[in-house]
């Protein structure tokens, strides 16, 4: 294994980012930090050096530094995502020609598995990562102090409330071993997203964005509780880009009970519809858009009206 290959670590698969590149190198992005455009290569886009590299501490008995990037990503997760990722593609042009609603996209065994890998993805990125850090921050010291609380009033000493308790977690552990490598939790939201219905719209143009964030709930109830993180909550509509003309809209069933006639089925997205969902993929990204030509028009110009609200509905 050469490992020089694996030092910047990519929290959006290079497999998943080439359905939006015209040769399979290269991206049109847009920054949202400057709003300017550029191109950019893939390899060099959403990764961060040693990203998922596990302390050498942790590595002395049991697994290698490179684990998780090299062993469970880059051999056992991205391969079959990228398998069913073309088979979405190859479907979508064997809908094409007729636009049959006969075609099934996915069976229900790869529609489960597909919910596992967008699962992991919505996991694996910087941002989760630092959501379980803040967490886990701020319970952690609280039940530290409730021990050492419990240990003064058992003992009846309370020199256990001035003893210094810290702790120390390393982030990568944190983050695997709190989201996309519990098998558990990956397990019990991929059954919530699962059940749901799954319409995957298809445009005529080649203009569907995606970003650095592109797992986007939007909310059509206000108010409720939020269940896996939102991903699967009464009202919710989760969308996800395939590639730059498909992209995958998950509808809950108690809410749209209208859309379970479109489960694991092909839809053509209206111009309406592709700006809508361009300006989600803007309005969530963190720092990047990315898109198969260079055409920005959309968020130029929503950001010019309204902030896009008039786009946005």
């Amino acid at each position: 294994m050469d490992k020089n290959a694996h030092k910047s670590h990519h929290y959006i698969p290079q497999c998943y980012l080439k359905n939006f590149s015209e040769n399979g190198t290269y991206l049109f992005v847009y920054n949202k930090d400057n709003s300017k455009s550029y191109v950019q290569a893939i390899n060099k886009t959403c990764c961060i050096k040693d990203f998922y590299t596990l302390p050498k501490t942790y590595c002395e008995n049991q697994l290698e530094p490179l684990f998780l990037e090299c062993e469970y990503f880059a051999k056992e997760i991205e391969p079959k995502y990228s398998v069913l990722l073309n088979k979405i593609l190859a479907k979508e042009r064997e809908w094409m020609p007729n636009r049959s609603n006969d075609i099934e996209v996915l069976s229900s065994e790869e529609k489960f598995e597909f919910a596992n890998y967008l699962t992991i993805q919505w996991f694996r990125t910087p941002q989760m990562r630092n959501s379980i850090k803040g967490m886990n921050d701020d319970i952690i010291p609280k039940m530290i102090r409730l021990f050492q609380e419990g240990m003064a009033i058992e003992n009846n000493n309370p020199d256990f409330l001035k003893l210094d308790i810290g702790y120390n977690i390393d982030s990568v552990i944190e983050h695997a071993s709190g989201s996309f490598y519990d098998s558990d939790l990956i397990y019990a939201f991929a059954k919530a997203i699962f059940f749901n219905s799954w319409e995957f719209f298809v445009s005529d143009s080649d203009s569907i964005y995606t970003s650095d964030y592109p797992l986007v709930v939007e909310p059509h109830v206000q108010n409720v509780v939020q269940q896996y993180q939102g991903l699967a909550s009464y009202g919710s509509e989760l969308s996800f880009p395939i590639s730059k003309n498909i992209i995958l809209t998950i509808w809950d069933n108690k809410y749209f009970k209208d859309k379970q006639q479109y489960d694991c089925r092909f839809t053509p997205l209206s111009e309406k519809g592709i700006r809508r969902y361009n300006w989600m993929r803007y309005f969530y990204a963190k720092h990047q858009i990315f898109s198969y030509n260079d055409d920005f028009t959309i968020i130029n110009l929503a950001k010019l009206i309204n902030g896009g609200t008039h786009l946005f509905k």
